[in-house]
């Protein structure tokens, strides 16, 4: 299972550099309002969407992490400690074959030690997106954009 292997630490910490590069280029090149940066990631877009927010919450009003888990045994720093009033929308498959639910219910239980604002949906799909999951995060992304000012 997915969820149980470590990435590749040189790789992944390459990796979320850039991100955190590409998210500073996006503010500082582009008409972005840095209030409303939200992410939306599958698999591993959602452990990488966890990792941004979860090393730079002051860059970030939310995250959608479908299908993934909180890359806790990195060299990540997380900052638990600012997230009040994050959104975080966790959705999961519980026939999910690729990364067990329990990643989802990991990732539910660490988020709500916190102050963030956590929805937490389970849908009977395998490693996918489905239209009621899609239709649910889309509705909750609308709302908290919304509700930026």
């Amino acid at each position: 299972m997915l969820s149980e292997e470590k990435p590749n630490p040189e790789q992944f910490r390459e990796s979320c550099e850039r991100l955190v590069q590409f998210v500073h280029d996006v503010k500082e090149h582009y008409p972005a309002d840095p209030e409303r940066v939200f992410f939306l990631g599958f698999s591993m877009g959602a452990v990488m969407s966890y990792a941004f927010a979860l090393t730079h919450p002051q860059e970030v009003s939310g995250v959608v992490a479908h299908s993934g888990y909180v890359p806790e045994d990195t060299s990540l720093v997380f900052g638990w400690e600012k997230l009040k009033g994050k959104g975080f929308f966790i959705a999961h498959g519980t026939q999910d074959p690729v990364i067990g639910i329990q990643s989802a219910r990991r990732a539910k239980a660490l988020l709500e030690k916190t102050e963030a604002d956590v929805t937490y949906r389970e849908y009977p799909i395998p490693h996918s997106m489905s239209e009621e999951s899609v239709g649910d995060f889309s509705l909750w992304l609308r709302k908290r954009i919304q509700g930026v000012s």
